[in-house]
């Protein structure tokens, strides 16, 4: 456990001591430096309580004693030294200042509360002050203003300030105004002299030019409050008009912004003002200093910024022409940003032609030679004809999306002609080039009926980029035409290649948009074969061919979908070509590539292709890619990792035979798909011929038998490679679920198949507990079984949740698979459970709800099935919010598969559940069991045939995010032993230490900890020294989902359940619990205490689980992954304190 500064203080005080005293030159420079950084660091945590105290073994106010001890060697080493090392310490205090959050009540080191002992430090530093030369009080004057929080009380250091501001010195006057600004800052009444006083000084003749800057720059410290702050506001604003000292105004301009931001009305003022100094009458550096303080006010939110026609008209003007520096041009840019991404309808109210002018301007600008100047103009126009859809829409405007398109691919097509003259470095041509075609996609994700355009417009731009230099690598170019020509000097096709990879990844980021939009259309899957032939023959192949083996897959998904889900879309007849025929035919062109890419000496773009295929569920090409691969690894770490990865792919391969129709035989062959089990090394060995292969493509069973073990022999491999920094902790984790998944889906279609499985052929999957795994002649119910899978389903789907939302940097796209993994589980257990009869073991009403907070806002239709279906099973007023950890899904081609399979799912048992209502009603027999069964075959071909992804998030390597665990006895005398008597509390002090997590991304950490009779651990003796276990393993821990929902409700409902949070065990062994909540110091650490009543245990060791949550900076929930088991208690008879 990492010690915090509180722990450390007496070893710091020390070693600042041995610093100071050293005569080794430059040593007490750098002992003062030190100190600074450790005092920076423990003026972020909060005061030591006393769970602290106990944990780190400390006597109460130890640490508070340290820290004046610190204080007091510094102020004597002010007191003493040379001016050098005054500077030192004045810099130290500085940096620490300057690290205080503005706005909240300051509780660092140097607060008030925190110094016993403040007067003796003030002492000792106001001598340097009668004492030195100018530069000595001014320095003095500076280091009181970094101690203001207890320096303003002192009525003889308000006197020393206030009589320093009237010196004939300009240095120490500047650094009086300095001090005097920290203490206004905090003291109303201190404020009210000092502006007294900067009125005389700003009003005076005979004030310097560089006094009067200071002072315009301390106007800006007087908003203690709404009073002070108006009254200063009014008096600088009359100061400013009255005074014609250009630098004067400038400053004062800045000070007054940061003093309007206190108020609304002050705002307003203040805009006022600014605009009347953006004219052509004023100096240019005024109109330049009044864009950049109307920016400045923005920051505070479009809300408070009060805009009309007049201000937009301003900035426009300011854009139209040259009067101003390109810098001030941007500012304006920026600011019409801002202004036009709020939802305000005033900035609608605007004249057509106004408008139609406005749009004009800044289709000029986007011409300007200023790259800066540009994009933002780009991203202006962008955001103007976004803004048409809910605002101005008329018939000048209607196409305005589609124009400001053209014009930006237009621009890129102009950027990538051939020339003859040096024109841009490679940097600024791909750097504008990925911002032209960036704003592309803002415009197409928000109108998806332009991606065709777009689709058309850069394949015209990737063909003119091939075209250019036809004839491969290392021959001579026909002519210099053919080659883009750099400002320096270089004619490098590499940049080609760049350019032509960049727009690859736009198609590639433009077909995500339109599938996730359902605006895939026959005319974009043209375009994407047509693209990835071009590219199949031209010679740009490099290093990195990532992006077309993205391109090749989606196009061959989206293919997938058309001719089997939606027919109408397109003509599947006129286009002469089948989904299998189709599908072998991408498997080969995405093996050629690879071959390529194998030959080359740089293995990473191969492995970064396989990445791709896997999670576009290309699994064949995944396979083939990484058994590849395995050969050219030395250390045993990566082996083990592309071993597993292949053995994952073979499993994702083997289910996806399943499904190709017997006469699509002879594709299978013409592909040599079976060289994907075929390996050296043997770690595929899998002989294919004609018979297993049948053998693979009908005998479900067996197959997904295979693939569970496949999966598990990657666990195995997975968990030979860990080290102690949790490395490969996701992919476990993933894995393991993923084989649960496997393990169930055996058991299922062993229950439903009408020629079981023998026995042989299944000894890599255990039977699932409280099955029966008797073979069936035909399919029947087994209500035990049924019940028990149904149960570990809904379960299955609870984790993967947990998954998702237990590592906070996982990117969107991996969140979205992983929940759509858990509602598959979730629907599954739904159709499970409805073959047997209602239960309170297996409520139909529990399942319902699981798969409704999944389900309930995809559509109508979809509401409207649940609805009928909960008020069938008895349920009609459930509730269909999901909690925040759900996500709503988006219309992406995966979803909308899979929830055509729910549709068709939830109508056909609405369906049966209804006709069994009549039957009955009518007294006739109806053979609802069998029919259920049937259904459930139905849906589980259906469910088995979706393609299964896995989430990019996998392939990230980093350590794992999450918390460690230390637990203490609050008992003093003997911290280190959670041991406790029969019959009593035990009260710990806790630790969490957060690891990988910046701690100012979490606001607010939770954790709960519990244990029961039932988690007896042998091999303690009756005595445990709280020492935490190996790693925690959540895939392995049957309570790590209850936990979860514990510590949710805890966050959600707070005090309401506060009364609940303990539970006392009996003879039903229920589970002893406790919630607490921590506050993150600099360090990422969290201290709290907690009782658990264990009253009720008998004699021996347990074990404390425990399960942790944040909420981040965006107040978003999430888990994070506990990285240490619990520790172990001993109820003992024989305890003895101490």
């Amino acid at each position: 456990m990492e010690r915090n500064s509180a722990a450390c203080a007496m070893e710091w005080s020390i070693e600042l001591e041995k610093g100071l005293r050293s005569n080794k030159p430059g040593r007490r420079i750098e002992a003062i430096t030190q100190i600074g950084q450790r005092l920076e660091q423990w003026s972020k945590e909060p005061s030591s309580t006393m769970v602290i105290s106990n944990i780190y073994g400390l006597v109460p106010g130890e640490d508070r004693l340290f820290a004046n001890a610190v204080l007091l060697r510094l102020a004597d080493a002010f007191k003493y030294g040379d001016k050098h090392t005054r500077l030192c310490i004045l810099k130290t205090f500085l940096l620490e200042r300057s690290q205080r959050k503005k706005g909240k009540k300051y509780v660092g080191l140097l607060a008030k509360e925190r110094i016993a002992n403040y007067q003796q430090l003030l002492k000792r530093v106001k001598i340097v002050f009668d004492r030195g030369d100018v530069e000595s009080r001014a320095i003095t004057l500076c280091f009181l203003g970094c101690w203001s929080d207890f320096a303003k009380d002192s009525a003889e250091i308000r006197h020393m300030v206030l009589s320093s501001l009237g010196s004939c010195h300009v240095l120490e006057v500047k650094a009086s105004i300095f001090t005097a600004g920290c203490f206004s800052e905090l003291s109303g009444d201190f404020a009210c002299i000092f502006l007294e006083v900067l009125i005389n000084m700003v009003s005076s003749s005979k004030t310097s030019i560089t006094v009067k800057l200071a002072c315009a720059k301390a106007f800006a410290k007087l908003g203690i409050s709404f009073t002070l702050a108006s009254r200063g506001y009014k008096t600088g604003r009359k100061l400013l008009l009255n005074s014609s000292e250009e630098e004067f105004i400038v400053e004062m301009l800045m000070s007054l912004s940061k003093l309007a931001t206190k108020s609304l009305l002050l705002i307003s003022e203040q805009v006022e003002l600014l605009l009347s100094f953006i004219t052509h009458n004023s100096v240019l550096r005024v109109q330049v200093m009044a864009i950049r303080c109307m920016l400045f006010l923005l920051e505070g939110g479009v809300c408070r910024f009060p805009v009309d026609v007049g201000l937009l008209a301003r900035l426009f003007n300011v854009l139209d022409g040259n009067v101003l520096p390109t810098a001030a041009q941007c500012d304006a840019l920026r600011i019409l940003l801002k202004i036009f991404r709020s939802t305000q309808p005033s900035v609608y109210c605007i004249e057509m032609s106004e408008f139609v002018k406005w749009v004009s301007i800044v289709e000029s600008a986007t011409q300007s030679r200023s790259t800066s100047k540009r994009l933002l103009a780009r991203q202006l126009l962008v955001d103007i004809s976004l803004k048409c859809k809910g605002g101005v829409e008329t018939n000048a405007l209607t196409d305005l999306p589609s124009r400001v398109l053209l014009l930006v691919l237009d621009q890129l097509a102009q950027l990538v002609k051939p020339v003859s003259k040096p024109c841009k470095t490679a940097s600024e041509l791909a750097q504008e080039c990925q911002s032209l075609l960036s704003f592309s996609l803002f415009v197409v994700e928000e109108y998806p009926s332009l991606g065709v355009l777009a689709l058309t417009k850069i394949s015209s731009c990737i063909e003119s980029l091939v075209n250019m230099g036809k004839g491969g690598f290392g021959e001579n170019p026909a002519s210099s035409s053919r080659e883009v020509v750099l400002l320096d000097g270089k004619k490098d096709r590499s940049i080609t290649s760049q350019l032509v990879l960049c727009m690859y990844q736009f198609v590639e980021c433009c077909i995500e948009i339109l599938n996730e939009a359902s605006s895939i259309t026959a005319e974009v899957h043209q375009i994407v074969k047509l693209l990835s032939k071009v590219l199949h023959k031209s010679y740009l192949v490099s290093d990195d061919m990532c992006t077309i083996q993205l391109i090749l897959l989606h196009s061959r998904v989206v293919w997938s979908y058309f001719t089997n889900v939606d027919k109408k879309i397109c003509n599947v007849d006129n286009l002469g070509i089948s989904d299998n025929d189709y599908w072998i035919e991408s498997e080969m062109i995405t093996r050629e590539f690879v071959r390529k890419m194998m030959a080359r000496p740089d293995k990473w773009a191969a492995y970064k292709a396989g990445k791709c295929a896997a999670c576009h569920g290309s699994w064949f090409a995944a396979a083939f890619i990484f058994r590849q691969l395995i050969n050219n690894v030395q250390s045993d770490a990566c082996q083990n990792w592309l071993k597993s990865l292949s053995l994952f792919a073979k499993s994702g391969s083997t289910v996806m035979l399943l499904f190709l129709p017997g006469q699509d035989q002879r594709s299978v062959n013409k592909s040599h798909i079976h060289e994907i089990w075929t390996t050296p090394c043997g770690l595929l060995g899998k002989n294919t011929d004609g018979a297993s292969c049948n053998a693979i493509l009908w005998d479900y069973c067996g197959s997904s038998n295979e693939a569970y073990g496949d999966v598990c022999s990657a666990v195995e491999l997975l968990e030979a490679a860990v080290t102690t920094d949790h490395t490969f902790f996701f992919q476990r984790w993933f894995l393991n679920l993923r084989a649960k998944v496997l393990e169930i889906l055996v058991v299922i279609l062993r229950l439903l198949d009408p020629n079981p499985c023998k026995e042989e052929d299944i000894h890599n999957s255990k039977l699932i507990e409280g099955c029966t795994g008797v073979g069936l002649s035909r399919p029947a119910l087994d209500a035990n079984s049924f019940t028990v899978i149904s149960l570990r389903l809904k379960k299955l789907a609870q984790e993967l949740d947990l998954l998702a939302t237990s590592f906070m940097d996982m990117d969107p796209k991996s969140v979205r698979i992983i929940f759509r993994l858990a509602l598959n589980c979730s629907l599954l257990a739904f159709c499970t459970g409805f073959c047997v009869e209602d239960s309170k073991k297996c409520s139909h009403s529990m399942l319902l709800q699981d798969l409704a907070k999944r389900l309930c806002h995809v559509d109508s239709e979809m509401s409207a099935t649940l609805t009928q279906l909960l008020t069938l099973v008895g349920e009609p007023n459930s509730c269909f919010h999901p909690p925040p950890r759900v996500p709503v899904y988006k219309a992406g081609q995966e979803e909308r598969i899979l929830f055509d399979i729910c549709k068709f799912a939830l109508s056909k048992f609405l369906c049966m559940l209804e006709e069994a209502k009549e039957t009955k009603a009518q007294g006739v027999s109806y053979q609802e069991p069998t029919a259920r069964l049937q259904l459930l075959s139905s849906v589980l071909e259906r469910w088995m045939n979706m393609s299964f992804q896995i989430p990019k998030y996998f392939f990230e390597l980093r350590s794992c995010i999450g918390a460690e665990l230390f637990v203490f006895n609050a008992d003093t005398k003997s911290p280190s032993k959670l041991l406790v008597f029969p019959g009593f509390h035990l009260s710990l002090n806790i630790c969490l230490q957060l690891k990988h997590v910046p701690p100012s991304r979490v606001t607010k950490l939770y954790c709960i900890l519990a244990s029961k009779p039932s988690y007896w651990t042998p091999g303690h003796d009756g005595e445990s020294k709280g020492k935490m276990l190996s790693e925690f393993k959540p895939w392995d821990s049957n309570d790590t989902v209850d936990l979860n929902e514990k510590l949710w409700m805890y966050v959600t409902e707070g005090a309401k359940r506060s009364g609940k949070k303990l539970a006392r065990a009996s003879s039903g062994d229920p589970l002893v619990w406790s919630c607490v909540s921590f506050v993150l110091n600099g360090r990422g650490q969290g201290f709290s205490s907690c009782l658990l009543d264990v009253s009720a245990f008998p004699v021996g060791s347990y074990e404390i689980k425990w399960h942790i949550c944040c909420i981040d900076s965006k107040d978003s929930y999430w888990n994070l992954v506990p990285l240490n088991m619990g520790p172990v208690f001993s109820v003992n008879r024989d305890t003895v304190a101490g």
